[in-house]
């Protein structure tokens, strides 16, 4: 597959947001996506964006029920 780079132009997004905000989960999870979507074929930069992801939006859902 070749790399998405429209998907890398929202991530590069994303990472100016992180960084204004001093958001360090934002900034994380665009770095790993942007290299994920530069190397769509590698199998574990799959899995681990896909699994930070998971993890960290399910964090962020059960530290906002409990308010």
């Amino acid at each position: 597959m070749k790399p998405n780079y429209i998907c890398c132009v929202g991530i590069t997004l994303q990472f100016i947001c992180g960084h204004l905000w001093k958001s360090h989960i934002m900034i994380i999870v665009s770095l790993l996506g942007y290299i994920f979507h530069l190397n769509p074929d590698n199998k574990i930069l799959k899995y681990t964006d896909l699994s930070v992801n998971i993890l960290l939006s399910s964090k962020a859902m059960f530290l906002e029920k409990k308010r």
